[in-house]
């Protein structure tokens, strides 16, 4: 101790020093050191929450983007397939069209022969009615005299036949 008092080092002064040293130790360590490290930690929790829930949400918008380029390609393919569809609908109701269509001018040309055939009855029966007018008048002026109905009528049966074997 000698040693420390010819240095001017007053002992109990560093005792009180040291002393007070530790109180301040233990102020700061109490209200602050402390305080700052919670502070601290709570910071260092909070970045590494924010960088799990940045690797979550880019995991997220991974999933979300496959998701939605997966529904992008099933809708494409709803799409081909209804398109597809449409198109063979459109086919279907064309032939459909079509066959119909034919059937309609079957029937036309059906009921024209129909008609035809009426009519070409009507007129063989006009162009008899008006030959046997004519075989009659012929028949007449040829023998200038009127036979008997009976007789008229076998003449004008002859002469039908006649006509109707030259026609044809």
């Amino acid at each position: 101790m000698e040693l420390i008092e010819k240095l001017g080092i007053d002992w109990r002064l560093i005792i009180a020093q040291i002393i007070n040293f530790g109180i301040l130790l233990f102020v700061l360590y109490r209200y602050a050191y402390k305080p700052i490290l919670r502070m601290l930690n709570k910071r260092t929790e909070t970045i590494a929450k924010s960088l799990t829930d940045a690797k979550q949400i880019e995991e997220n918008l991974a999933i979300s983007n496959s998701k939605k380029d997966e529904i992008l390609r099933e809708a494409r393919k709803q799409a081909q397939r209804i398109l597809e569809e449409v198109t063979l609908r459109g086919e279907n109701m064309r032939q459909e069209k079509l066959q119909a269509a034919n059937k309609e001018v079957e029937e036309i040309v059906r009921r024209t022969k129909e008609e035809l055939a009426k009519a070409k009855v009507a007129l063989v029966k006009e162009v008899r009615a008006e030959v046997a007018d004519l075989v009659v008048q012929a028949a007449e002026k040829v023998l200038k005299e009127r036979l008997d109905e009976k007789k008229d009528r076998e003449l004008i049966e002859s002469a039908l036949a006649e006509v109707m074997k030259n026609r044809a």
